[in-house]
């Protein structure tokens, strides 16, 4: 693993493109498994559109509900050269409950040019109260992606401690910009990634009304795409209009293990309808 450089700017959560494949499972039409083809245009949209990182195989990426063969081949393909050149940051989350699982993603990645892994215990950890309150320091430990709506802890840990923190919610962004975060890891950067920067760019020059004028639309644009379905869909179609406007693409229908409602796509469709409608000029279809 190459030396750490500190983030900045904004990583995106990233999502995974499935595929059907004929089950072996007895009254099993097929089963479902990760699809790497789309990956490539995927983190060409993420770049095109200001991130500057993304954090593969954490909750938006389905980690609980992936074996470790599935995982190692996420893995592989956002570390690809010409996939990990595109961005400054590759952060894997390696957690598992399996030991043996998670040494075998953890090496996978820092072998193959992880920025960093985060998991609960070495290298990245990724912030919870109870975990990030504990007196026992961790070894080798450089940053946290900070989750908890617990600023006054933030702060604590960004000014008292020599480690990197990546704010874990988009809706908090402005105001973490305010107290001297540099970094953010969220899941709408996806689709809002370059009204965020212009967000973060307000901000660095001063013009703070700006700022909180285009927040407030990002705010309420994604308040009304997690208002009603299921979010992990409608952030799937966001992100598949958009790459499907840009390249031609997308990263398809399929989920795994997902609880997925017969009418939640509908849903999903009108809720991105609402926001186009609402503030067409967020949104980049």
């Amino acid at each position: 693993m190459k030396p750490y450089k500190p983030m900045k700017g904004l990583l995106a959560a990233a999502q995974n493109a499935y595929k059907k494949y004929p089950s072996k499972l007895e009254g099993g039409d097929f089963a479902v498994t990760v699809d790497c083809d789309p990956i490539p245009t995927y983190a060409e949209l993420l770049r095109d559109i200001g991130v500057t990182g993304v954090f593969l195989c954490g909750t938006t990426g389905d980690f609980s509900v992936l074996s470790c063969e599935e995982r190692l081949q996420v893995q592989e393909a956002w570390l690809a050269a010409e996939v990990r050149a595109k961005f400054d940051h590759v952060i894997v989350h390696i957690g598992s409950s399996v030991w043996a699982d998670m040494i075998r993603l953890g090496e996978h990645a820092s072998g193959r040019g992880a920025s960093a892994v985060a998991v609960t215990l070495p290298s990245f950890k990724h912030h919870a109260p109870s975990i990030g309150q504990s007196s026992h320091p961790i070894p080798r430990q450089i940053g946290l992606k900070y989750t908890s709506p617990n600023f006054m802890d933030a702060f604590e840990i960004l000014t008292q401690s020599k480690l990197d923190v990546g704010i874990g919610c988009d809706e908090k962004l402005l105001a973490a910009l305010g107290m001297g975060f540099k970094s953010f890891i969220g899941s709408t950067y996806n689709v809002f990634g370059n009204k965020f920067c212009k967000v973060i760019q307000h901000m660095e020059n001063g013009d703070f009304v700006q700022a909180q004028e285009l927040f407030a639309k990002l705010f309420d644009a994604i308040k009304i795409l997690a208002s009603d379905g299921n979010y992990k869909v409608t952030l799937r179609r966001t992100t598949n209009r958009t790459l499907l406007a840009k390249y031609g693409s997308t990263l398809g229908d399929e989920y795994k293990c997902q609880f997925i409602l017969e009418n939640d796509e509908q849903t999903a469709d009108q809720l991105i309808d609402s926001v186009k409608a609402k503030y067409p000029d967020l949104l980049e279809f």
